[in-house]
């Protein structure tokens, strides 16, 4: 069954409070609706749950995404962002979703991304999205090539001579870099940032 957590904490972040008191700032990233995203996202554990974690992200807390993978952030990516651990119905960690955007040409894209029980990329979809190339990158083949990879792994192929081969092997037009290159930045932000933290156990313990 799905919990309502996730919902309750939306409306008090909506109301414009956060834990401990402090006020909220406008999210960047954010998911709205997270259960149509869940249940998308993990078809296979039709009774799963699930509960929002607050986390923050901090100029300091991705100097290493910076570092290791020489992306770039907005500066509205810092602040309060959303996690959502998911169970099954024994109550076992399969996961968690998270959405990300990312600037695409003149336009943003809202990604969110789904990793495994391994942290690794399970799976993702196009939340907000006006390219006329989404529809080529949700296709089995290009989900089936990024699927159970670790941050490391889509960091090489974000990389110009990687994101080249990664379109041509794929048979994708050149004119969907950009969009590849988001799907790359959220996915590579989601699980790198996850790997990062100390207290990975919340992601079990928060949702018991």
């Amino acid at each position: 069954m799905k919990t309502l957590s996730g919902s309750i904490l939306a409306l008090i972040l909506l109301g414009g409070l956060l834990p401990n008191g402090l006020m909220a700032q406008p999210a960047y990233c954010a998911i709205r609706e997270p259960y149509a995203a869940v249940d998308t996202l993990f078809p296979e554990v039709p009774q799963h749950q699930f509960r929002s974690k607050i986390v923050k992200y901090t100029k300091e807390s991705t100097q290493r995404l910076r570092d290791d993978y020489q992306l770039r952030f907005d500066a509205r990516e810092f602040g309060f962002h959303w996690l959502y651990p998911v169970r099954d119905e024994q109550g076992r960690f399969v996961g968690l979703a998270h959405a990300r955007v990312e600037q695409e040409h003149l336009r943003t894209t809202e990604v969110v991304v789904a990793t495994d029980a391994s942290l690794r990329m399970k799976d993702y979809f196009f939340q907000r999205c006006s390219s006329p190339y989404q529809d080529l990158l949700e296709k089995p083949e290009v989900k089936e090539a990024l699927k159970g990879k670790t941050s490391a792994e889509l960091a090489a192929l974000i990389q110009p001579d990687g994101l080249t081969g990664l379109i041509e092997r794929l048979r994708l037009p050149s004119q969907s870099k950009p969009l590849m290159k988001a799907l790359l930045a959220a996915s590579i932000k989601t699980l790198a940032w996850v790997e990062t933290q100390d207290d990975i156990p919340f992601l079990d313990s928060h949702s018991k």
